[in-house]
């Protein structure tokens, strides 16, 4: 019996809980995404999916034959949704969200719509999206949290301990840079001539080649190394280039700034909230809700150069600031469990 989970799998941690004979397999379409997960020990096994196509996916589907599927947020495969169909496999769809501009809801949408009649259940993060399915004559839809919030408040639960980072803090606080690219970096460098930041610096860049690193480099001179680190250099800025430390490290941060808001979109701002600190990112947040909402509760601050975080700086509050993101994780926490008792009640049918 396999649950097929495409991209992220946020029901793994309850399902890898309660699994007892269920074997899972986790699917990525990305490199970026299998990189970091091919190994992941809650699943069984790590997988590319296939490109979507009609042979392609008759033929995943065949060799796994899943109980059940799941696919996440904005993943819509046509062929893997009618296969899916086709073998009376049910799937659900989890922390969906949906917008009036998307062609499912314009008068050309046909054949996309037809796309949702293959989903078993929809879990969608508000209750915009379910009016929105509501009136093309959907009801299966259950509104609940986001999954991922589940998953980043498990990580700020535990305890992070690392040697080099404990020894270049001293016990501090830390400004953390988090998936920072080189426009928030240069920003930032900017704010450090200004002596705007008082505390030590640490940077966790998106890209950990050889060459980015340098390009980051230059702008922060005295910067270490975490590869090369020594602890007898007193330097107060320190670049990460290496993975695995990033979700944990905002234990450690007075508050974060988040990279990708000067290129496509912002990276992830959930995990330094589940920690209670503020956010602060650049300008391309917009199709992410929990910017959104962690603006308006005080939270999250937005920022579109130097000029402008600096006066966030001035005004900046972390403590209280910092309550309101712990708030707004808190009073978020438990869309995993709800979308687990939906699956378990799929399964104690086969």
């Amino acid at each position: 019996m396999y649950l097929c989970l495409y991209n992220i799998g946020v029901w793994l941690s309850a399902i890898n809980n309660k699994k007892a004979k269920l074997k899972i397999l986790l699917t990525f379409f990305s490199p970026s995404g299998y990189e970091v997960r091919k190994n992941y020990p809650m699943a069984d096994y790590v997988f590319y999916l296939p490109m979507d196509s009609p042979s392609a996916a008759k033929k995943f589907i065949k060799i796994v034959n899943p109980s059940i599927a799941v696919f996440v947020k904005y993943d819509f495969w046509y062929f893997y949704f009618q296969q899916l169909n086709k073998k009376k496999i049910p799937l659900a769809i989890l922390s969906a969200t949906f917008r009036k501009n998307q062609v499912f809801f314009k008068w050309y949408g046909g054949l996309f719509r037809k796309m949702l009649d293959y989903v078993s259940h929809f879990f969608v993060q508000d209750h915009q999206s379910e009016s929105m399915l509501q009136a093309i004559g959907f009801g299966n839809i259950t509104v609940i949290p986001d999954t991922r919030i589940d998953r980043v408040h498990q990580i700020s639960q535990g305890t992070f301990e690392d040697d080099i980072i404990n020894q270049f803090l001293g016990g501090e606080k830390a400004i953390v840079g988090g998936s920072v690219y080189l426009e928030e970096c240069n920003i930032i460098s900017q704010l450090r001539e200004k002596n705007l930041f008082t505390k030590k610096l640490i940077l966790v860049p998106h890209n950990i080649s050889d060459d980015y690193i340098s390009n980051i480099k230059k702008l922060f001179l005295s910067a270490q190394l975490y590869t090369q680190y020594n602890k007898e250099n007193h330097s107060d800025i320190l670049i990460v280039n290496t993975v695995g430390l990033l979700s944990s490290l905002y234990a450690k941060a007075e508050f974060a700034i988040i990279g990708g808001g000067f290129g496509k979109s912002i990276h992830n701002i959930l995990e330094p909230a589940a920690f209670g600190i503020p956010v602060l990112f650049g300008p391309h947040f917009h199709k992410f809700r929990e910017a959104h909402e962690l603006m308006n509760c005080g939270g999250a601050f937005c920022f579109t150069d130097a000029d402008s975080l600096e006066k966030i700086l001035q005004r900046l509050n972390p403590t209280e600031a910092g309550k309101a993101t712990a708030a707004y994780i808190q009073q978020r926490i438990g869309g995993t469990e709800k979308a687990y008792q939906y699956l378990e009640q799929i399964l104690s049918k086969q």
